[in-house]
């Protein structure tokens, strides 16, 4: 099965995925999602980093995580050709939790 089509099926199975990019290890597009119904553009690939940090001790635990570390402004989804939307930028939350 070639990408174009392993991308297609799990577009297919999965309500839950609006876009999506397939890339080789070296980060070479193989396959996208395209931004409509009617297959008339794609949505352009882009990558975005997230990270989570954490620390327990005792019942104690710290946790920071972050998301789009770098700040990449970039197209998240489209619903047609004049409706696609940009993802959230650089979002950071700290969580302090107590296990009883």
């Amino acid at each position: 099965m070639d990408a174009s089509q392993a991308l297609a099926d799990l577009v297919e199975i999965s309500s839950q995925i609006e876009s999506a990019v397939l890339t080789d290890v070296e980060g070479a597009v193989q396959a996208s999602t395209f931004g409509d119904d009617a297959n008339t553009f794609k949505v352009p690939a882009s990558t975005a980093v997230d990270a989570l940090l954490a620390y327990t001790r005792d019942n104690w635990r710290l946790a920071l995580n972050v998301t789009n570390i770098a700040d990449t402004r970039y197209v998240a989804a489209c619903y047609g050709y004049t409706s696609c939307f940009y993802a959230e930028g650089r979002k950071a939350i700290a969580k302090l939790t107590y296990r009883w």
